[in-house]
């Protein structure tokens, strides 16, 4: 498995450091996935305002909040451990 920015959500997995990088990663994930804030925000019963606010890190998500919002992307939420 390879480590990669958030610039690149497509890889296999994506090493998040701090609150503005998930951020980053959230945008670039729903980027790719050519989706808008709005079917995304809508899809998932929030207003596009508060999906922005999370993409720019803005407002902090929860666990709850960040899985549902890339599991409507496509994507999993996984926690490993750190390789020294």
């Amino acid at each position: 498995m390879s480590t990669m920015s958030s610039e690149d959500p497509k890889v296999s997995r994506i090493v998040i450091r701090d609150g503005q990088h998930f951020a980053r990663m959230l945008r670039a994930a729903r980027v790719t996935a050519k989706r808008t804030q709005s079917e995304v925000a809508g899809q998932l019963g929030i207003k596009r305002q508060t999906l922005a606010a999370r993409e720019q890190g803005i407002r902090n998500l929860t666990v709850s909040e960040a899985v549902r919002i890339l599991n409507e992307l496509g994507y999993d939420l996984s926690v490993v451990p750190r390789e020294y």
